[in-house]
């Protein structure tokens, strides 16, 4: 079974250093295995309690890591994107 969608806060501790970017890093990591193993890339949001630059967020939906950024806690951007790359069993 494969999830249908990802939710990620940035601020996951990092397994790498002290710094806080776990999240990222954890969708590097899937990125890597759903490529190594020729799976569809699953959709998956980040969120920063912290303000990101406009350039890296722009970096890592470019690059696939993530499928859309919110930089604060605010719910009902995230229920419509779900809405929208998850669909209903109805």
């Amino acid at each position: 079974m494969r999830f249908r969608a990802i939710v990620l806060d940035f601020q996951m501790p990092s397994e790498q250093s002290d710094e806080v970017r776990g999240g990222i890093e954890a969708a590097e990591k899937i990125r890597e295995y759903e490529k190594e193993r020729g799976l569809p890339p699953i959709p998956i949001f980040g969120f920063s309690s912290d303000k990101i630059s406009q350039d890296m967020r722009a970096d890592l939906i470019g690059r696939g890591v993530f499928m859309e950024i919110f930089s604060k806690p605010d719910y009902m951007p995230l229920q419509l994107e779900l809405e929208r790359v998850i669909p209903s069993k109805s």
